[in-house]
């Protein structure tokens, strides 16, 4: 669930541009969308910078095609089968993408 809340929190200095309320599974918590980089074709990516209500820590997200993803991340954080899996989804006919987070 995203509320949308176009408004300054007079108790930070970042500007809520949504709210997302996780399902009642996860906790909680809710995470306030502070930056949003709309999907880029040539960066091959979109992510948003985020932070939990409760406790003020700030979140990167970000999706896009799994060979950018795989180019911006740590190689010890990438599963040993990553390529292998994604081969096997392309050949499938998927289309994948891939997650990351900071």
């Amino acid at each position: 669930i995203c509320e949308d809340e176009h408004e300054a929190d007079d108790n930070h200095e970042h500007v809520k541009l949504d709210t997302f309320i996780p399902p009642r599974y996860a906790g909680d918590s809710k995470l306030d969308v502070l930056k949003r980089f709309e999907f880029s074709s040539t960066l091959q990516r979109m992510s948003v910078v985020v932070e939990e209500q409760t406790t003020g820590n700030l979140n990167l997200y970000i999706k896009g095609s799994p060979e950018m993803i795989h180019s911006l991340s740590l190689e010890y954080t990438i599963p040993d089968d990553y390529f292998d899996v994604l081969e096997k989804y392309t050949k499938d006919g998927l289309r994948v993408l891939a997650l990351a987070f900071k």
